[in-house]
């Protein structure tokens, strides 16, 4: 079962998980906050704040898997930060959770969800193209990561694209070219 646990910075236990999942992770949209949990704890404090709650812990059968939240700006667009264990849970729960928070933002006002994923980060342009986000374009060398330059796709999300239909090509056409790679790299 998925559930939506809305993030509360006096809560030790909830500050505790998040500070966890960071250093597991190691790496979040904020990329400046990405090596430093304490700072991305700090980060995930000062972004939770408004008229409605805006980050979530991502808890599965009752553990704390992942974290979710949007950065709203003025325009009422939502900004999608989230960080998950990836051997904690495959892509359906993901797309679950995400699907519940998008609906939980898009109630509360916000217009559309926008998505930000670097290109070392395949699985998570999986579960935004699952949901039913849409390429809206790519920031050429956007990021560097491992010294190397990367871009970034963004994706964007309205209302009426959430269904509760998962768009399954995208795992598997994913899942199909992890097992080439794989296969490859066995064979030499």
């Amino acid at each position: 079962m998925i559930e939506l646990i809305p993030y509360d910075s006096s809560n030790p236990d909830h500050a505790r998980s998040l500070g966890q999942l960071a250093w597991e992770v190691g790496k979040t949209l904020l990329s400046d906050k990405r090596k430093d949990p304490i700072l991305f704890v700090r980060s995930w404090d000062s972004f939770n704040g408004g008229a409605f709650p805006t980050h979530f812990l991502v808890a599965i059968n009752g553990q704390v898997q992942g974290a979710i939240g949007a950065i709203v700006d003025d325009e009422s667009i939502g900004h999608l930060v989230g960080a998950g264990r990836k051997e904690a849970h495959g892509f359906f729960p993901a797309v679950q959770a995400l699907r519940l928070f998008a609906r939980h933002l898009f109630a509360n006002g916000v217009r559309k969800i926008r998505a930000e994923v670097p290109c070392w980060n395949a699985p998570s342009e999986v579960v935004c193209r699952a949901l039913g986000f849409r390429k809206e374009g790519v920031l050429m060398n956007e990021l560097v990561y491992g010294g190397v330059p990367c871009n970034v796709v963004t994706f964007g999300l309205f209302p009426h694209y959430v269904t509760d239909k998962v768009n399954r090509h995208y795992i598997r056409e994913f899942l199909g070219k992890l097992n080439n790679r794989r296969a490859k790299d066995g064979q030499r």
